[in-house]
């Protein structure tokens, strides 16, 4: 899992599989978890300081991104919440 994570410092994003997820929401602390009620959930999870966003994709991938701080990863997730929203609306 630290490798994974240290691979955010050279990319956005990184894909999870799902034993990784598992390691990630146990050894991390889930700040957050909001349902999307269309992909999933987007979680906010403290693993050892480092503040990642976990969400899944339009192709069923896990995947998770770092946060430099707390307002970030609550403007990431409103964005992402706001955006599903307009995909309600058509």
């Amino acid at each position: 899992m630290k490798t994974l994570i240290e691979s955010l410092e050279n990319t956005p994003v990184v894909v999870l599989s799902e034993q990784n997820l598992e390691e990630l929401l146990n050894q991390g602390e889930v700040l957050k978890e909001v349902d999307t009620h269309m992909r999933d959930m987007i979680r906010l999870v403290d693993w050892q300081g480092t503040l990642l966003i976990q969400e899944t994709t339009n192709k069923d991938e896990f995947v998770m991104r770092k946060m430099t701080s707390q307002d970030q990863a609550e403007d990431f997730i409103q964005q992402r919440l706001d955006a599903y929203d307009r995909m309600w609306d058509g």
